[in-house]
């Protein structure tokens, strides 16, 4: 799914597993077959909005939509005490971090909004387009800027549950997902790539 690459090499609970990708990003305990994977990175605070996403929009969607979370912050507990199919990986290495972000069928980034507390630049949604995962994002404040809605992904009014789980079930049904990714690559490639970059200094 989502610009699947050869998985990297790494070791743990999350060890053993080939070139499947996908299969990296659900437990060894009852993997299902038909599992599919969305993922967030970043610190686990109230705004970065997993917490809300776990509890709101994930029961909407099919029982084998799983959801990785990576990354540390003060709601972490809350995540881990979620259960199900929501996946809690804390801190993790450069190696797997390649290996999640590349295996996942699609990111999600559902900021929500929290007063005092604004999200300056979603650059882990830029991380996540330049490895062909497609993203969706919360149409709020620095994600605006970091992803060019249909190009580079798509943009979500934030803390809309209903909306959220319609999207990503037309998504995890769509044949052409990683058709979509592709294209989310090729953009944010000529927008935020090493030569961009390097031409814009």
């Amino acid at each position: 799914g989502g610009g699947a690459g050869a998985a990297l090499e790494g070791g743990g609970l999350w060890g053993g597993f080939g070139g499947d990708a996908r299969a990296w990003l659900v437990p060894v305990r009852g993997r299902a077959s038909d599992a599919r994977v969305l993922v967030t990175f970043g610190r686990r605070g109230p705004r970065y909005g997993a917490l809300w996403f776990s509890r709101e929009v994930l029961p909407l969607l099919c029982s084998s939509v799983h959801y990785v979370i990576a990354g540390d912050g003060p709601d972490g507990a809350a995540l881990a005490a979620v259960g199900g199919n929501v996946h809690v990986l804390g801190r993790i290495d450069d190696d797997l971090r390649e290996t999640v972000m590349r295996g996942a069928d699609v990111f999600v980034q559902p900021n929500i909004v929290v007063r005092g507390d604004m999200e300056g630049f979603g650059l882990v949604t830029i991380e996540a387009a330049l490895r062909g995962t497609p993203v969706v994002a919360a149409d709020l404040e620095g994600l605006k800027d970091a992803v060019v809605h249909g190009e580079t992904g798509l943009l979500l009014p934030t803390a809309e549950a209903d909306l959220w789980a319609a999207e990503l079930t037309r998504l995890l049904a769509d044949p052409e997902l990683d058709a979509l990714g592709s294209r989310f690559q090729a953009a944010a490639g000529k927008l935020y790539g090493e030569a961009a970059m390097g031409d814009a200094l």
